[in-house]
């Protein structure tokens, strides 16, 4: 099961918080996650693993970031957003976190918020989804094979790079701030792999590097606040990239097109589950 929440919420206080929000959301869920399963809690912090959920950075559309702060009033609209791709988490997020939090309040970095609506269904929020892997296939292979596909990057994207063993050179890890196909779709390829009833091919990998390139953009770049001084900034994109898809085979295609559309509940790059990353299929 992929499902992606949306809730809904109001500051009960006017407050000043980060502008970025995405480590203090993704500290609250872990949290509620502990205090009804402290094993499964575990199972999400687990290092070296690939995470089978994304967590949004608070977004407040009447609100500026201004000097790395974001200040807001009472009663004013935020949302965050909690995606889950491994389906026993998913049932649980709809089972027992949906209930616990309608009408609650939450807090974020110390400051209270009122739960005012959860949607679960794009009929309630155009974010929001509830279905099983084996309807977004069926809906892919229904279609026709897509020539291209497009991304909207909402929160600051990025990938880590490290050298080759092998190389002469800084052997420094690296941020890189664009999405190169291979890096955008070899990091949905693995997470599906891991989490899907059924697997793609790992010579998609190969696929995408000889036969999809990106083909018109919008991009720019944003620096986000961790926290920690320099080692707590991550630069990342946000926008709009098209990826056009150079082979004739609907079959690969169609698995490009489905990466895609896994793409809105996986999310795109590192720390995704403290904000970066989060993408929207444009259609």
């Amino acid at each position: 099961m992929l499902t992606a929440l949306v809730l809904t919420l109001e500051p009960t206080v006017a407050a000043s918080v980060p502008a970025f929000l995405g480590r203090a959301a993704h500290a609250w869920f872990l949290d509620q996650v502990r205090q009804t399963d402290p094993h499964l809690a575990k199972s999400l912090h687990a290092p070296d693993e690939l995470r089978p959920f994304t967590a949004s950075p608070l977004w407040c559309p009447l609100s500026h970031p201004r000097g790395g702060s974001l200040r807001l009033s009472t009663g004013q609209t935020c949302r965050l957003r909690i995606t889950s791709v491994e389906p026993n988490l998913s049932s649980r997020l709809l089972a027992t976190f949906v209930p616990r939090w309608d009408n609650a309040t939450i807090h974020l970095t110390g400051v209270p918020f009122r739960v005012c609506e959860i949607a679960s269904t794009a009929a309630v929020h155009p974010q929001a989804a509830n279905l099983p892997y084996e309807t977004l296939i069926t809906r892919i292979e229904q279609s026709p094979p897509p020539g291209h596909v497009t991304l909207r990057f909402l929160t600051p994207t990025t990938f880590r790079r490290s050298p080759p063993p092998e190389s002469p050179f800084d052997d420094t890890s690296y941020d890189l701030p664009f999405p190169l196909p291979e890096l955008v779709f070899g990091g949905l390829l693995s997470s599906w792999n891991t989490f899907a009833p059924q697997t793609i091919p790992k010579e998609l990998g190969d696929f995408v590097r000889d036969c999809v390139v990106a083909s018109r953009y919008r991009l720019c770049t944003e620096l986000v606040e961790f926290g920690g001084g320099r080692r707590g900034r991550v630069g990342g994109f946000v926008g709009v990239c098209r990826f056009a898809i150079r082979c004739p085979d609907a079959a690969w295609r169609r698995r490009i097109g489905l990466l895609a559309a896994f793409a809105p509940f996986a999310g795109v790059g590192r720390r995704t589950t403290m904000g970066l990353g989060q993408t929207k299929l444009e259609r």
